[in-house]
């Protein structure tokens, strides 16, 4: 569920549920840093598996592909370029 949105500047505010057995087709690469915070279950990617009350900085220009066993449930930030 987008949050918030602003096209002009790449912000973006979103609460994401994933479903369990949940994995992205593809590598994402970040144009912009992208912040997380897991609320449920488990978030998965190359370094490292995050349960519920974890932060995940991801800074832009990196790279992860994410899944999670049993569904989870994240709020994510993405600040974009200022104004």
């Amino acid at each position: 569920k987008v949050l918030y949105e602003d096209a002009a500047t790449g912000q973006v505010t979103m609460l994401v549920q994933w479903d369990p057995g949940y994995r992205m087709g593809v590598v994402e690469h970040h144009e912009y840093d992208e912040h997380l915070y897991i609320l449920a279950g488990t978030f998965v990617d190359q370094n490292r598996a995050s349960g519920p009350g974890t932060y995940i900085l991801n800074r832009a220009g990196s790279e992860h592909q994410c899944s999670t066993p049993d569904g989870c449930t994240f709020l994510e930030v993405v600040p974009g370029r200022p104004k």
